[in-house]
């Protein structure tokens, strides 16, 4: 007899059950899966770095876009031309005096 009462129980709240672990899969994901809260909360602070990146990018192209223009033949500045030429070929005139900057000894 209380065999036949377990399984009535059982049967009449296997529904139940089902329903409950069907809702609990959904509030996991809705919470821990690759599209719920974290993951969306993850991917904004990724966004956000990324567009700060992007800035600190936008800058640096702007300047060296500016450096750029003055290399150009009609707009040549010589100064900036004679800065390269001693930056990339490591070129100074053996009567010069070189000053180093204390913050920065490695770039001569």
């Amino acid at each position: 007899m209380k065999t036949r009462n377990l399984r009535r129980q059982f049967q009449n709240s296997s529904g139940t059950i089902s329903i409950l672990a069907v809702v609990g899969y959904f509030l996991y994901h809705l919470f821990a899966g690759n599209h719920g809260i974290r993951a969306e909360a993850r991917l904004k602070k990724d966004l956000a770095q990324a567009q700060e990146k992007l800035k600190e990018l936008e800058i640096e192209q702007a300047l060296i876009q500016k450096k750029v223009r003055y290399l150009h033949p009609e707009s040549l500045d010589r100064d900036l031309l004679d800065q390269r030429v001693r930056e990339t070929l490591a070129y100074s005139d053996p009567h010069e005096v070189i000053f180093v900057h204390p913050e920065n000894p490695e770039n001569p």
